[in-house]
Order: C-alpha cells, then sequence, then structure tokens
C-alpha cells in the first residue's frame, strides 16, 4: 500500500498550483449565520465540535492543508469552542498517526482518555491521534502535523501517548523553525518535493520518540537542522548587540564546541552576523528615504553601537558611505547577490532556507 493511502482523509482537497493537494477554508468567504455550521461539516469526521462558546462574536475560522508524501501539514485558526473525538470518530479516520502540533497563540485544554493536558501558546506537543479527546479551545492559531506511526518509529505500546516541549526548551526552537519555514515553502513546491518534506520532518521526530536530545552523537542531519534553526534564530534577533556564541549555547542547550563546529562554514558567529546586519541595514537603506537620523536608527535597529562603527563596517563591505546608497531595490538585491529583498529576511529567502534542509537527501 502506498504511503498517500495511509493519510487522514482530507474532504474536498485537490491539486494547488504547486501540484501538491491542497485543501483551504475560510469561513470568512460564507454568510455569518452559515458558517459555524460549515466549519462543523469540515470538521467531520474526525472530530465533533459540540459548541461555539462565544456566541457574542462572530464565528470566523481558516484552515490550509497540504498533503506532502506521508504527512499532512495544516495551519488553522479557530475561536473558542468545544469538540470531542470520540470511538466514532477515531474509526473514521485511520488512526495509527500522532499529530504534532505547535500552537502559535491561543491555548487548548482537553482530556486525553482520562489524562488532563494544557496546550499553551509557544508550545510543541505530540499526541496520539487514537487516544479519545475532549477539548475546549481560547482562540487558536496552530500548526498541526499528521504521520503515520512508521514514518517516526512510534509504538503505541512503548511511547507515551502525550509528549510535551515546553516554549523555552531547545529543541522548540528547533521545531517552531522547521514549521514556520515548511509553511512559507508549501505554496510554490513542486510536487516531486513532497516526500522530502515529510522525510525531513520525520528523521527530526524519529531522534525525539526514541528519547535522544540535539545532542545526535555525529548526526549529519540532526545537526543541520539545529545549525540552521541557529541560523534563523540570530537572524531574527539582529538588532540585539549582545546576541552571539553564549545565547546560542543557552538556547540550544549545546556547547561552545558544537556552535563553532556549526558556523564554521559561514567563517564563525561572529562574521555571520557582521554579514546579516550589514545586509540587513543596506535594504534598510534602500526602503527608507534618507532622514537626519536615519543613519544613527537603522546602525541600532541592526545591532550595532552606533553610527561610526556601523559606517567603517558598511565602507569596508559596499565600498561606499552609508548615505550615499542610492538605487532600486532590484540594484540592491543583485549588489547584496540575492535573487529578491524582503524587509523580514532580506538575506535568506524562505525557499532557499528549507532547500538548505532537504540538500542531505
Amino acid at each position: 500500500m502506498s504511503s498517500e493511502s495511509h493519510c487522514p482523509k482530507l474532504t474536498g482537497s485537490g491539486p494547488c498550483k504547486s501540484g501538491l493537494p491542497l485543501l483551504s477554508l475560510d469561513t470568512s468567504d460564507f454568510r455569518p449565520q452559515d458558517r459555524f455550521e460549515i466549519w462543523r461539516d469540515y470538521s467531520r469526521p474526525g472530530l465533533e465540535i459540540d459548541s461555539f462558546l462565544t456566541r457574542s462574536v462572530e464565528f470566523n475560522a481558516a484552515v490550509q492543508a497540504w498533503r506532502t508524501g506521508s504527512a499532512v501539514f495544516i495551519s488553522s485558526n479557530f475561536p473558542s469552542m468545544n469538540f470531542v473525538r470520540g470511538p466514532s470518530e477515531v474509526r473514521a479516520i485511520d488512526h495509527e498517526h500522532v499529530v504534532l502540533r505547535y500552537i502559535k497563540s491561543g491555548s487548548l485544554r482537553m482530556l486525553q482518555g482520562d489524562t488532563p493536558i494544557i496546550l499553551r501558546a509557544g508550545e510543541v506537543h505530540l499526541l496520539d491521534l487514537r487516544q479519545r479527546i475532549r477539548a475546549s479551545t481560547e482562540g487558536v492559531e496552530q500548526i498541526s502535523v499528521f504521520l503515520p506511526y512508521a514514518a517516526i518509529g512510534y509504538d503505541p505500546s512503548k511511547n507515551p501517548s502525550h509528549i510535551s516541549f515546553m516554549a523555552d526548551a531547545p529543541i522548540t526552537h528547533v521545531i517552531k523553525t522547521i514549521l514556520e519555514s515548511t509553511l512559507e515553502f508549501l505554496p510554490g513546491a513542486a510536487a516531486s518535493s513532497g516526500p522530502e518534506v515529510a522525510d525531513s520532518l520525520a528523521g527530526m521526530l524519529r531522534g525525539l520518540v526514541s528519547g535522544r536530545c540535539l545532542d545526535y552523537h555525529g548526526d549529519a542531519r540532526a545537526e543541520q537542522l539545529t545549525g540552521y534553526s541557529m541560523r534563523v534564530f540570530l537572524n531574527d534577533n539582529l538588532h540585539d548587540p549582545n546576541v552571539g556564541v553564549e545565547t546560542l549555547c543557552r538556547t540550544f542547550a549545546v556547547s561552545r564546541a558544537a556552535v563553532y563546529r556549526l558556523f564554521g562554514p559561514h567563517g564563525g558567529v561572529g562574521r555571520y552576523l557582521m554579514r546579516q546586519r550589514l545586509n540587513r541595514a543596506f535594504w534598510e537603506l534602500v526602503r527608507e528615504p534618507l532622514e537626519r537620523d536615519s543613519i544613527q536608527s537603522v546602525a541600532l535597529r541592526c545591532g550595532f553601537s552606533g553610527a561610526q562603527s556601523f559606517a567603517r563596517a558598511f565602507r569596508a563591505k559596499f565600498g561606499i558611505n552609508p548615505n550615499d546608497v542610492s538605487c532600486e531595490p532590484d540594484a540592491a538585491a543583485k549588489m547584496l547577490n540575492v535573487p529578491s529583498l524582503s524587509p523580514t529576511h532580506p538575506f535568506e529567502t524562505p525557499v532557499s532556507r528549507l532547500d538548505d534542509l532537504l540538500s542531505s537527501h
């Protein structure tokens, strides 16, 4: 039997322009009085929604789901409501699956069997889908991934039915980064990349299910995932002049030696930070009209101590002074040797970041 035949059913799914099977539903496309019932119908047969808790608020919910080989990636948001997955709902789906949930905002309170569980914002949870649950949500936005037991080596007779990763845990940073970047990648992904996407995440989860931590004792894929997550973490914290090796050691619970090894191909953490800060500063100077204090403001936002040190580093890299920057975004992208510029990550586009993860296949 093919791996796709083991996936939970996606009622109404069809190919998107990239070729990956896609389901998309936004209840705001429908009349307000119809939205809750449409959402209930969509959620069957896997869930039975008991009630919409905030009747004084207009019901709005949305979901996008992609089938990628053996996995189903789902991005969803929905208001406060109660739902249940009992015996009939468990039988209605191929229940030999786990679901990985990253709670971006809101919370879920549930009973898994007789065990109370709270899923809070920033946390990641791995749950066995064969378990009966009753849950109450509070304005949840989440990313979920459904995977068959076999894909991650999960054995319900040996592994716990619920594994949680707290918001400040090192592995949570890794999982969050992978999931968010995957969702950026999927809308434009080729159909042929689906199995690679699923296998990349499944490989990491196999290590977690088997009880291994971030130190995979030379496992190349684990090191790649960790190094990738560290780079995205640094990119998101370029404004902090104190971010560096020690920050990475604390955040990801790894040794200095591990950080040095992971950033060796990038010239070290210091050089990586300087390159990323200067690229971001260049982009900000291109997209913002120059004002009297803009050089100083850009320098501080990009983690420099002041305009003088920033100007020296900028001249050394680009051969011009910061206040001489004057070009269109496309020309700036050519100067920075990137395909295009984005105000969020002008130096590392979402597709190339995920391709980095898949390149070891």
